[in-house]
């Protein structure tokens, strides 16, 4: 489990405009929130804000994807026959 918190501030920037309508509504432009945990995939990224309901398209922040807080849901290219997360393919690669 990670100790160290992760900040995001807010920029408003990115995303769909629905995104961005639906977020200005609730965070501010240049506010620090703390992450509570976030999910990077191929093409999106979402993060979840402590004490806010729902989770966030990681674009509308300034945020730090390579932290130990930020799951990868990402699963890579096919290898050795089958599909394994990144952390995975490494894992064989040093068999």
């Amino acid at each position: 489990m990670h100790t160290e918190t992760l900040s995001a501030v807010f920029t408003g920037d990115g995303g769909y405009p629905k995104e961005r309508e639906d977020a200005s509504k609730i965070f501010v432009v240049d506010r620090v929130y703390e992450v509570e945990r976030g999910w990077m995939g191929q093409s999106h990224s979402t993060i979840k804000i402590k004490g806010i309901d729902g989770q966030w398209n990681s674009v509308l922040f300034d945020v730090n994807l390579n932290h130990p807080c930020i799951e990868s849901t990402y699963m890579g290219t096919p290898k050795y026959g089958r599909r394994y997360p990144l952390a995975t393919y490494r894992e064989l690669d040093e068999i």
